[in-house]
């Protein structure tokens, strides 16, 4: 029976899937503390942004309680954070032209008006990213969204709304990526 029992268990660990938390050779940390707070942000999903089946980087959703349902996230009063491990080089125009993707589908012409500034700060405090580097968009649960690159923080900016805004590019009804979407839900929705 011993010699059952081993092979049982090796079956086992070859068909369970591997975890969010090692991607593409990428480690994705299981929590996440920012800066300030005592309590942890757990690891929701993660995944790859494809841009026409390129990966241009490994997303990772962060809240204070795992959720499924996306409007649950949009609406979460609590801190949040997205981190993204570039897989390749994006200029300053190239990551503008994605959050056009992403949220403007999932916005009316007026709401765009009104998040364009802050979307353009957005835009000049990230920069241009390049292989390897993390962008880590902290969302306060006060409203404020905290940028950091490389664990360098490079800005803030205010908003509940603007907080919204971007996390409908990744779980918007319109999502820039779908796959994406459904990753970082945990593949639930």
């Amino acid at each position: 029976m011993k010699p059952f029992a081993a092979f049982a268990a090796i079956l086992l660990l070859i068909s369970t899937p591997a975890t969010a938390r090692d991607l593409g050779g990428v480690n994705i940390p299981d929590s996440l503390i920012l800066v300030g707070e005592k309590s942890p942000l757990v690891l929701n999903g993660a995944g790859y942004r494809k841009k026409f089946f390129i990966k241009v980087y490994i997303g990772a959703l962060y809240l204070a309680q795992p959720a499924g349902q996306s409007e649950a996230i949009l609406n979460a009063g609590t801190s949040r954070a997205m981190r993204m491990h570039f897989l390749r080089d994006v200029s300053q125009d190239q990551f503008a032209g994605a959050w056009n993707d992403g949220i403007a589908p999932n916005h009316t012409a007026v709401e765009m008006r009104a998040l364009r500034a802050r979307l353009d700060q957005l835009n000049i405090l990230i920069g241009n990213l390049r292989h390897k580097d993390v962008l880590r968009i902290e969302m306060r649960a006060g409203g404020e969204t905290e940028i950091w690159v490389n664990d360098l923080q490079r800005g803030k900016i205010g908003g509940a709304d603007f907080q919204r805004a971007l996390l409908t590019a990744w779980l918007g009804a319109k999502p820039a990526d779908a796959d994406l979407k459904r990753a970082l839900l945990g593949g639930k929705e």
